[in-house]
């Protein structure tokens, strides 16, 4: 009795919770079975057919348990197969969203790359560091050979001046007659065409300062051309800058007419040749020259003629001066060489050599052969003793003398 009355207990318990706790309220039945069997035939049947009912009573109950879930799920064919399908799209979602996530730290790092880069050079003004820069960066990362910048003159006609990376490197002749075949016939924006054949991109730029750009980036594959794009233009910018900036320094300190410095600049830069030379117990010297009866030219061929003279001074200057020297205008038909690290002989024969190629010169103007002569005074640092004032005042005594004893001559 006590087993039975035990049974009917937890049976009436397991329905009540099944009832308030369960969709279905046989899900625990099987649990009752089971406890009502084992009670029941530990005090009624032997141990043998106990184990027999509670082997049983586990079958039962697992296959209804299986038969229990199948019926709550309610699922069918159909509506696994959608969950798979919608599985198969979430995951799909998902790869799709890992490689975007993989392209924009792509691009957040190449523009922080690129944020360096025009940070660095933003900071230059002069153009061949510039270019130095941003061609290095590009070999190092897309893998060319080389880079080299064209400067032409209008219509493409003549290169001006031209750039490369590595230095040491020379552009072939079909690179560069490439670069003149393909040119744009008119440009406002920078224009790409790459070349296969070559191996090379081309980058047309719009003219700046008279100067007509052209980069030619040497041994890149065509897939890379898009990358770059995005860098060309923050380059032209910074090309554009430096040339104004060379521009506007070039009026500054150049003279308008004969492109040689200007006197101010030049004072500037002798006082610090100066403070080199007496730091350095350097001995240097200056040249300073004026034409010979040149008012007696412009008052009998006129100002033209007179302008013509002078351009071709300063072009006969610049060709003897030395790397290391400077020439320039300081008054109307006045001029100056410095000559660094030289003593007084040599500077008197380099005045020797000048005097004697402006005598010789022929000044063709309007189908006039004219010919002019020079008076040169010459100082030293030594004799100076460094002081600007003194130098200066040396040089214009000895050009006064040079005048006095006949002209075309020089005296130190």
């Amino acid at each position: 009795m006590t087993g039975s009355f035990l049974t009917f207990m937890f049976a009436g318990i397991v329905l009540l919770i099944s009832l308030l706790f369960s969709r279905s309220i046989f899900m625990f039945l099987p649990i009752v079975i089971v406890y009502g069997s084992v009670s029941y035939v530990n005090t009624t049947i032997s141990e043998f057919t106990t184990y027999a009912v509670c082997l049983s009573s586990i079958y039962i109950s697992v296959r209804y348990l299986y038969q229990l879930f199948e019926y709550d799920s309610g699922l069918n064919t159909a509506e696994i197969e959608q969950m798979k399908a919608q599985q198969i799209a979430l995951c799909t979602s998902i790869d799709t969203l890992e490689t975007d996530r993989q392209t924009l730290e792509q691009g957040y790092a190449s523009s922080l790359q690129m944020f360096d880069l025009i940070k660095l050079i933003n900071k230059e003004m002069d153009f061949k560091a510039i270019f130095s820069i941003f061609s290095g960066r590009l070999i190092e990362k897309y893998q060319c050979s080389q880079c080299v910048m064209l400067m032409f003159s209008h219509g493409y006609k003549t290169v001006i001046e031209s750039h490369a990376v590595p230095e040491d490197s020379v552009l072939s002749s079909d690179i560069r007659a490439a670069a003149v075949q393909n040119h744009p016939a008119d440009i406002s924006e920078p224009y790409r065409i790459y070349k296969p054949g070559i191996n090379t991109l081309f980058y047309y730029f719009p003219p700046v300062t008279g100067k007509t750009p052209v980069l030619a980036v040497i041994n890149i594959t065509p897939e890379t051309t898009d990358e770059l794009q995005s860098i060309i233009h923050p380059l032209f910018m910074e090309l554009k800058k430096s040339l104004l900036y060379e521009k506007i320094r070039h009026e500054s300190i150049r003279d308008g007419l004969t492109g040689l410095y200007q006197r101010r600049y030049c004072m500037a830069n002798l006082e610090e040749e100066l403070e080199r030379a007496k730091s350095k117990k350097l001995a240097s010297s200056i040249l300073m020259l004026d034409i010979d009866d040149f008012k007696t030219y412009n008052d009998t061929y006129g100002h033209l003629a007179g302008d013509f003279i002078l351009r071709q001074m300063a072009d006969i200057l610049s060709s003897i001066a030395r790397s290391t020297d400077f020439a320039g205008r300081i008054g109307g038909e006045e001029f100056i060489v410095f000559l660094h690290d030289t003593e007084i002989k040599g500077a008197v024969s380099f005045a020797e050599r000048l005097r004697k190629t402006i005598e010789e010169h022929i000044f063709a103007i309007h189908r006039l052969n004219l010919r002019i002569t020079v008076s040169i005074g010459i100082a030293n640092t030594v004799d100076a003793n460094c002081q600007l004032d003194t130098f200066l005042a040396i040089a214009d005594a000895n050009l006064y003398r040079a005048k006095k004893e006949g002209k075309n001559r020089v005296c130190f």
